[in-house]
């Protein structure tokens, strides 16, 4: 899952060689999610909906983001 800071083909674009490595190594398919928005996303994190979170970094991040260690 990545954060939607970019459109969702720019993100595709962007990750699919990470995604292709990973295939390789894990042995299985590995899809690339994306959120509609920053608060679905949010909210999908909280919920634990993805095995792997790749969220951009920018100041007040943490402030929206639970306690729970998980990201």
């Amino acid at each position: 899952m990545f954060s939607p800071h970019l459109t969702a083909k720019q993100i595709i674009q962007t990750y699919r060689p990470l995604a292709d490595v990973l295939e390789k190594h894990l042995r299985r398919r590995v899809a690339i999610y994306t959120a509609r928005d920053f608060k679905t996303f949010v909210e999908r994190t909280r919920q634990g909906e993805y095995d792997i979170l790749r969220r951009h970094t920018w100041p007040g991040w943490r402030d929206r983001m639970p306690a729970t260690g998980r990201c």
